[in-house]
């Protein structure tokens, strides 16, 4: 085989590599959020803009710890 198919096929193998271990930091950082409704002050289903607007406003809500996704659910239960 040619000197560059190898190298296509190394290059294909880091970037599979690389997927699979950003799926399960991905995975992990899911399955570790914290479920919303056993927390305090929290009536889903609220709407994302409302979650981020208080956590940047209200002095009792803590920063949130992740940046803002398009909704809760992707993480949070």
């Amino acid at each position: 085989m040619p000197r560059i198919v190898h190298q296509l096929y190394a290059i294909g193998l880091v970037v599979i590599v690389l997927f699979v271990l950003i799926a399960w930091v991905v995975t992990a950082f899911s399955v570790s959020a914290k479920t919303i409704v056993q927390l305090p002050d929290h009536q889903p289903p609220a709407a994302p803009e409302a979650c981020v607007r208080c956590h940047r406003t209200n002095a009792q809500a803590p920063s949130m710890p992740h940046i803002e996704l398009p909704t809760c659910g992707y993480c949070h239960r």
